[in-house]
């Protein structure tokens, strides 16, 4: 059975369990905390999505919008964006998006040292150290977390700081490098983009078959056979797709 967690908007983002009700609002611009506990997303797989900007369905013409001129451009916006955060955001996350500009990419060592800082943070903060999921292209998420009321929210206050100061602009420009190489505005036309580039659908696959499949939880969203280029697509374009029932998970002590 396939779940969605949608994540609605960039500035509020809500995570939600279908059928439970569990929500928790996080501002941390565009980075996923997958909050769901156990119990609330147990037995099948669930989509997590941070909504990028709006998608569409119906196979209407979105492909001519992009979210810049080129990727170096993005990475502009990102160092931007990072900037304007101030103090909020590290030294070493600045420099790794200033090297991304200057150089038109950002290599995976620098992706991942943001990660690795990111637990340091969380570690210095008193938490756990973060168990994180890794797809198949190397996209790292927070695995789902459980806990009591009072562990989990000092959790997420912890990571919401850690995540903004070492990862979110980092994560959202080597997302794109990996799983929107055009440079889409849409999201369904980015991943549809990226699914057929991976060989993980026809070339003849359309948003329509994206969006109806991926509610259904059929097709190329089939718990039961999807691929993990799936999986990585989905994850590079900020909707993540959590197997529940067999994705590692953090469990924060009582």
């Amino acid at each position: 059975m396939m779940k969605t967690i949608e994540a609605p908007t960039l500035a509020r983002r809500d995570i939600l369990c279908i059928g439970t009700m569990m929500k928790r609002v996080l501002s941390a611009v565009f980075t996923i905390t997958l909050a769901c506990s156990l119990a609330a997303c147990a037995g099948g797989s669930s989509s997590v999505s941070a909504s990028n900007p709006p998608e569409q369905g119906n196979d209407t013409d979105t492909s001519q919008a992009r979210l810049a001129d080129s990727m170096q451009s993005y990475f502009q916006q990102q160092l931007d964006n990072a900037t304007e955060a101030g103090d909020a955001v590290s030294p070493q996350q600045i420099d790794i998006l200033q090297r991304g500009v200057d150089a038109g990419t950002i290599p995976m060592s620098d992706y991942e040292q943001s990660w690795s800082d990111y637990k340091q943070c969380m570690i210095s903060k008193g938490q756990p150290e973060p168990i994180l999921t890794r797809y198949e292209n190397g996209i790292y998420v927070q695995a789902l977390v459980k806990g009591s009321d009072k562990a989990m929210n000092e959790f997420f206050s912890a990571q919401t700081e850690c995540e903004t100061r070492h990862v979110t602009f980092v994560n959202q420009a080597y997302r794109v490098q990996l799983g929107n190489t055009e440079l889409y505005a849409d999201t369904n036309v980015a991943i549809v983009d990226c699914m057929k580039k991976a060989g993980a659908v026809p070339m003849s696959y359309t948003i329509d078959q994206l969006l109806e499949e991926r509610g259904a939880g059929t097709g190329a969203f089939d718990r039961n056979t999807i691929k993990p280029e799936v999986r990585s697509c989905n994850a590079a374009n900020g909707r993540i797709i959590l197997d529940t029932a067999r994705d590692e998970h953090q469990i924060l002590d009582e």
